[in-house]
């Protein structure tokens, strides 16, 4: 689950100087790397954008670097879709930090964690739900998961 990155223009014409965490650099390295990480044929990879956007928030840039990372096992789910549901139907959950699904998923006793590709975000446990910060961390993970499913 990703959170919907603002155009720095958009936010310069509201009045933000600093730029947002919420980037779309670190949404689509977020992508990027779970989709190689979870690469082989024993995973399906579900991925909700937050919501559906046009171009004054997102740029067209954006939507085509995001459009060439779906295909293989990689899916995009429609935004409308209940969170709720796709969790329960899961068998793990990976946020940005610090989208609500993986509440969701904590509470539904789904393994879930936040992934911060860009190793800014300093609290490293929110609500008990571990923060990963490197792929290497990610992969280990992934392993657990493995281990626990057979």
């Amino acid at each position: 689950f990703d959170v919907t990155p603002i155009r720095p223009i958009t936010l310069s014409k509201i009045g933000y100087a600093i730029p947002q965490y919420y980037s779309e650099e670190l949404n689509i390295k977020f992508i990027q790397d779970i989709k190689e990480l979870f690469s082989d044929e024993k995973w399906i990879i579900l991925w909700k954008p937050k919501r559906i956007v046009g171009t004054l928030i997102i740029s067209e840039a954006f939507k085509r670097k995001q459009s060439k990372l779906i295909n293989g096992n990689l899916i995009k789910v429609d935004p409308g879709i209940a969170a709720s549901s796709l969790v329960e139907n899961s068998d793990a959950v990976i946020s940005i930090p610090f989208a609500s699904p993986t509440l969701i998923a904590k509470f539904k006793d789904v393994p879930c964690i936040f992934y911060d590709h860009s190793g800014s975000v300093r609290n490293q446990r929110s609500r008990g739900i571990p923060l990963l910060r490197s792929k290497v961390e990610l992969k280990e993970w992934s392993s657990s998961l493995t281990e626990e499913q057979c």
